[in-house]
């Protein structure tokens, strides 16, 4: 079994490969999980280590780095705000980074989200949403059309950016990893409701996170009956 990972702030992944005879196995997920195993097989051995050596190029290619032992999960550390925008249009939410990198915190401590689920794969929307433009290269923030390329990759990702719970969790890469993530309705009412009845071990609110937290359930239970909101980045 070989083992490659890649880290860049809170996106900490691995994945590994081992081929037995005609069956490539891999196994891929958040670095500290279990990961999702996933099993192929060939007519033959050698279609097989062909299938092998070309996943670990694509691999090398993607920034992985191959490893001799997994390496321990990154403390999840959120360094910037966000901005809570309720899709129905009403009054945002805006924490900054202390307040959501504690109730982040919490809602794993408490088993409401799931820091090892892997944020799903945008980055072949940045093309489809570019050609469908008929624009030669992505926009960058100051181009003239950038904000009619951004409302159309919007448009575009809403089911992948509106990724639901998997195993009564809610992905925590929704509010760590930096993209226009939505939190539907359900997984609101499912905050709100939850959040009251687990408490976090061994931990004793500040004032500060108590009136945090007080807010958080306020907001959760406010959008639960609306459209769910949408988790924008914002320095703080």
């Amino acid at each position: 079994m070989r083992r490659f990972e890649y880290v860049e702030g809170n996106n900490a992944k691995f994945w590994e490969i081992v081929r037995k005879g005609q069956v490539v196995t891999t196994r891929s997920g958040r670095i500290g999980g279990s990961g999702r195993l996933k099993e192929k097989s060939f007519d033959d051995f050698m279609a097989a280590e062909v299938e092998y050596d070309r996943q670990i190029r694509d691999m090398l290619r993607k920034g992985y780095i191959e490893v001799e032992e997994p390496s321990d999960a990154p403390e999840m550390k959120i360094a910037r705000g966000v901005e809570l925008r309720p899709l129905d249009g009403s009054a945002p939410l805006e924490l900054a980074a202390d307040a959501i990198d504690y109730l982040v915190w919490r809602m794993v401590d408490i088993e409401i989200f799931d820091r090892q689920r892997e944020a799903p794969d945008l980055s072949h929307w940045v093309w489809r949403t570019t050609r469908r433009l008929r624009m030669d290269e992505p926009p960058t923030g100051d181009s003239p059309r950038f904000d009619e390329w951004f409302a159309m990759w919007r448009e575009l990702t809403l089911t992948d950016r509106a990724a639901p719970m998997e195993d009564h969790k809610v992905g925590a890469f929704k509010y760590t990893f930096s993209t226009h993530w939505i939190v539907s309705a359900e997984e609101c009412a499912f905050i709100a409701g939850e959040a009251h009845g687990r408490k976090p071990r061994r931990h004793k609110p500040k004032v500060s996170e108590k009136a945090w937290f007080a807010e958080w359930v306020s907001f959760h239970e406010h959008c639960a009956s609306k459209q769910g909101y949408e988790v924008v980045p914002f320095s703080a």
